[in-house]
């Protein structure tokens, strides 16, 4: 089983005025409203930029917060290199709920470069030597156990952040070489920041470090193409680098008068904006880059899990393993570990003999329900995995349904967790059955289903319960709604059905028109089963079918020679 640590992610760039903490900031957030649980760090003692950007934050809530007198990383390195004690790092931070941002999966966490006000802060920053430090053999030790309590402070987070200082530093090189697992590195296109960012790289390459190469301030709606400026500026930018950049971060020119945090609209699930927003999009494509290269990224166990649970017969220590790892590490994400274990529920069920009896006890239809109701909608393959359990489950419950109808008797809750083709079945055995009462009551009235059988279900119904208004509203709606689509079908079924309710509402002529389409269908047809609409049965003896069409039709006729 894999080992958890969180993934470290440093944003470095050669020249300042690239957009890197804007970067950062954007794509941290984007992480966390994914749901995982981000620790950002402004290692930029020098030049710190990350407060600005939480007021910002703080400020689209409306939310005061004190900042400015805070400790930060500047004061953990200085009491750790010269003091026996080990300082707290989390009383130094800020939440994302402290900024008022709610109601996401996922938590952020920001901890400053220092508490600038202070007269001392200068002092304290003059005396962190690197150099010396890493001499005197600390070096590696204070980082080694400030990575381990990152991760015990902030309950094992799944991404760290760090903000670099610019250029060729001592700093530079800590946050790089000896606290990243990945660098993203940002440039602009002109020639000084692509030459002096690819020695940069070069030297990261050297040393094995992954890197993640950005084009930064790219102007929006640039064009493309031959003898363009954008293409001999990225044509340079692959010159230099041995690649072209694995992204693009766009740029507005009004962002230069303020710190801008386009993700905080997708916090707010304002969607509609979102898909033309190149910006915003930069971004995202950012956060999901750096999580795809974290081996630890929830998305990856997900889809471990999925393809388990896919398998012909899921090992059940495996999957024991999967939730015990989940539940260690991912706690914050509960819910949909509980969808996954009911999932998991009903598929051992399915393994089972008497399945339908089983599915049709109260807990598995709880299990079902809950299923149903979860969408997992940042999973595909667990939506495909949801669907594809569902469908199977409510065709067993369906077949069960057809040996035994007492069923029907108790609350309809399990009709209610069928998906199309097995409601649809299971909506022709009960008014077979003669159920009327039951498809009224569970089926959805038609305002709300457009599913054409439910519509001329719920007719069949309110005629064999005497409510012959609403009988003859919805078969012409039927009709309405099989009418768009006359031309196209392949089957007898809405000839035939359409037939049958024309002639209840005494549209005769459409009446004949559809038993001449079922009658010209026949001749060509080599269906194997047959729907007779009276009787709300299905037949694969083509003579029952054909006397039924004969005397349907001899019923039309009689009513149109009068």
């Amino acid at each position: 089983m894999k080992v958890f640590k969180p993934y470290f992610t440093t944003f470095y760039s050669y020249k300042g005025g690239v957009g890197r903490t804007s970067a950062l900031i954007n794509s941290a957030l984007h992480r966390a409203i994914e749901g995982d649980r981000v620790v950002v760090i402004d290692f930029d003692l020098e030049a710190p930029g990350i407060w600005p950007y939480v007021k910002e934050i703080a400020k689209h809530y409306s939310v005061d917060v004190e900042l400015e007198n805070r400790d930060g990383i500047l004061e953990y390195l200085y009491e750790a290199v010269n003091s026996n004690e080990i300082p707290n790092l989390k009383s130094r931070a800020v939440s994302g709920k402290d900024l008022g941002l709610k109601n996401i999966e996922g938590q952020i966490w920001f901890i400053g470069a220092g508490n600038t006000s202070k007269a001392d802060y200068s002092r304290k920053l003059s005396a962190l030597n690197w150099a010396s430090i890493f001499e005197n053999n600390a070096g590696a030790a204070i980082l080694a156990n400030f990575k381990k309590q990152l991760a015990h402070e902030f309950d094992q987070p799944d991404h760290i952040f760090i903000d670099s200082r610019t250029g060729i530093t001592e700093v530079g090189g800590v946050c790089t070489k000896y606290l990243a697992d990945q660098v993203v590195t940002l440039s602009s296109l002109n020639d000084q920041n692509i030459r002096g960012t690819a020695k940069v790289v070069n030297s990261f390459r050297q040393s094995n470090i992954s890197t993640i190469l950005v084009a930064s301030n790219v102007p929006a709606g640039l064009p493309w193409g031959k003898d363009q400026m954008f293409t001999e500026r990225i044509n340079l930018y692959k010159e230099a680098f041995g690649s072209f950049p694995s992204l693009l971060v766009y740029h507005y020119p009004s962002l230069s008068l303020s710190e801008c945090i386009p993700v905080l609209f997708y916090a707010e699930k304002e969607h509609s904006i979102l898909p033309a927003d190149p910006l915003l999009k930069s971004y995202a494509n950012l956060s999901d880059e750096i999580d795809q290269r974290n081996p630890n990224s929830f998305k990856i166990l997900v889809h471990d899990i999925s393809y388990s649970l896919f398998a012909s017969a899921p090992n059940k220590e495996v999957l024991d393993a999967y939730f015990a790892f989940w539940e260690k590490y991912y706690s914050n994400r509960n819910s949909l570990l509980n969808f996954l274990k009911d999932l998991y529920s009903v598929i051992l069920v399915l393994q089972e003999n008497d399945i339908g009896k089983e599915l049709l006890k109260k807990d598995r239809l709880k299990e079902l329900k809950a299923i149903n109701n979860y969408a997992p909608t940042n999973y595909p393959s667990l939506e495909t995995l949801k669907d594809f359990i569902t469908m199977k489950a409510g065709v067993e419950i369906v077949k069960e349904i057809e040996k035994d109808c007492s069923y029907c008797k108790s609350a309809g809750e399990w009709f209610q967790l069928l998906h199309e083709m097995p409601r649809i079945r299971a909506t022709e055995i009960l008014i077979r059955e003669g159920y009327y009462d039951f498809i009224l009551k569970n089926v959805k009235s038609s305002e709300d289903d457009e599913s054409t059988v439910n519509i001329f279900g719920r007719a069949f119904c309110f005629e064999k319960t005497g409510q012959e208004e609403k009988a003859l509203e919805l078969y012409e709606q039927y009709i309405q709604a099989l009418g768009e689509r006359f031309d196209e079908f392949e089957s007898s079924l809405p000839f035939i059905t359409m037939a049958f309710a024309a002639e209840k509402i005494n549209n005769l002529e459409l009446a004949q028109e559809a038993i001449q389409k079922t009658h010209k269908f026949l001749k060509t047809s080599s269906e194997s089963e047959y729907f007779i609409p009276a009787t709300w049965k299905k037949t694969n003896n083509i003579k029952e079918f054909k006397k039924y069409v004969a005397e349907l039709e001899n019923s039309i006729n009689k009513k149109m020679q009068i």
